[in-house]
């Protein structure tokens, strides 16, 4: 049993698998839980080597105990990663669609905002970069900040993935630019 899969789903989730077991799965479960919070802060070869050490001590029928516990702590971190991937996943639809109802938009202002954002995020940080290392060469002890520069560089590339996701990902009505009125010149 790799003692890891016990170590990340953390003390508090082990005693509560073992109270929805009771009994000598319980005894186990408050075992290496207690195993957990002593090595919670060393480094992962440490807390690793620790619980193996404390598996290995337990007695052989606490190991079909400790089956039912690693079986169920799979259980709960399976479900807890595919919540956070349905989550993510419905943020994306929800900005995907703020963007294509943007798109479809009759007033002008609000469906060219975001590239007008992007091709500022970008040229902003080009120049930020071109001025960091002209300071640089200049002599100044450090150029373009590489925080800053993400800081910049967010917009524009949050509209090119969406712009990218939305190309290809299945969806009903027109995606992102297709059927929007170009952008006319005051004559």
């Amino acid at each position: 049993m790799d003692p890891f899969t016990l170590l990340t789903v953390g003390p508090s989730i082990l005693r509560g698998i073992g109270s929805l077991f009771g009994g000598k799965t319980q005894e186990v479960a408050d075992t290496v839980a207690n195993v957990a919070d002593a090595v919670t802060g060393q480094s992962p070869e440490v807390q690793r080597q620790r619980m193996q050490e404390a598996l290995d001590a337990m007695p052989p029928e606490a190991r079909v105990e400790l089956a039912k516990i690693a079986n169920e702590a799979e259980s709960i971190k399976a479900d807890m990663e595919s919540r956070r991937l349905q989550h993510e996943e419905h943020r994306l639809e929800q900005v995907q669609e703020t963007a294509r109802t943007e798109a479809k938009s009759e007033d002008e202002y609000v469906r060219r905002t975001r590239p007008w954002m992007a091709r500022w995020s970008f040229t902003a940080s080009f120049v930020y970069v071109a001025a960091g290392e002209v300071a640089r060469a200049l002599g100044a002890d450090t150029g373009a900040d590489p925080y800053i520069l993400g800081v910049l560089l967010s917009p524009a590339v949050t509209y090119i993935t969406g712009r990218t996701v939305d190309a290809f990902s299945p969806h009903k009505g027109p995606r992102m630019g297709e059927n929007v009125i170009p952008f006319k010149k005051a004559a």
